[in-house]
């Protein structure tokens, strides 16, 4: 159970929680006098030095839906600043990962400003296994196809592409896939587009790391139609290996290498 209200209560403004004696810590900040170095933008404090005094992640857990528009606007303001975007990019991430925000951020546009963050970064992979988090959570339930949709798939594939050497930034990734495959449409896209390539590379690329082996095992299960190209591509070996090492041998791998040694009912 949760303590958020259900999608029938009335969501109150931040004016009128304040009429009722909440404080938010974002009001102390707006009250602070301006100090060298640091400018005023779209109601948060941004530091010029690429530093935010405002956690923009941080004030979405405090107030949640009542700090996405002025979160969703620092973002916008501040594309060019990669810490603000990871920031930005957690906070989407925590409203996308629960049922009853996730349909009204990506109608505010919260997937729009974690694709603007992952493009003008492209290099940055704080800001990439963020980005990924969020897209892994907005593909969650009903959030599929708009997910696919915006084209975030081949974006998560760039990312990978580009920075296969950070394993954080690579397990977000596989599971973002993974979550973009629940339904037939979906699987159908990621297989399109390479992602078995992608989660098998990324699983090779860091085979000691748990967080990549499992995510990259949930992935592959989750695209049944795709059993021929992982074997194809080597992938029973990949996951086997996951499984012999006491490092990385979760559920997910046994589940996984389960699946791929089972015959094909054509062939049985």
């Amino acid at each position: 159970m949760t303590d958020t209200a259900g999608p029938s209560e009335r969501q109150y403004t931040k004016d009128e929680l304040r009429d009722q004696g909440w404080k938010f810590k974002s009001d102390e900040l707006q009250q602070q006098p301006a100090v060298k170095g640091v400018t005023h933008k779209a109601g948060s404090w941004i530091n010029e030095d690429g530093g935010s005094a405002v956690n923009l992640a941080q004030e979405v857990c405090a107030s949640g839906m009542l700090a996405a528009d002025s979160v969703l606007s620092v973002m916008k303001e501040a594309l060019d600043i990669a810490v603000v975007q990871v920031q930005g990019c957690r906070g989407m991430s925590v409203l996308g990962e629960k049922d009853e925000t996730r349909e009204q951020i990506l109608a505010k546009g919260g997937l729009d400003a974690v694709l603007a963050a992952l493009r003008a970064h492209p290099s940055e992979a704080a800001v990439q296994a963020a980005g990924c988090t969020a897209i892994g959570n907005f593909a969650l339930g009903e959030g599929e196809a708009t997910v696919r949709a915006s084209g975030a798939l081949a974006q998560v594939l760039e990312a990978m592409a580009a920075l296969p050497a950070e394993a954080k930034l690579q397990a977000k990734a596989c599971r973002a896939l993974g979550n973009c495959a629940f339904s037939p449409e979906g699987e159908a896209d990621v297989l399109a587009k390479g992602g078995v390539a992608a989660v098998l590379a990324a699983m090779r690329a860091h085979p000691s790391d748990a967080a990549v082996q499992e995510e990259g095992c949930d992935a592959l299960c989750n695209l049944p139609s795709a059993k021929a190209a992982i074997l194809a591509g080597g992938g029973l070996a990949v996951v086997t290996a996951s499984l012999s090492s006491a490092a990385t041998a979760t559920t997910s791998a046994d589940e996984c290498v389960a699946w791929l040694n089972e015959p094909d009912e054509a062939a049985a």
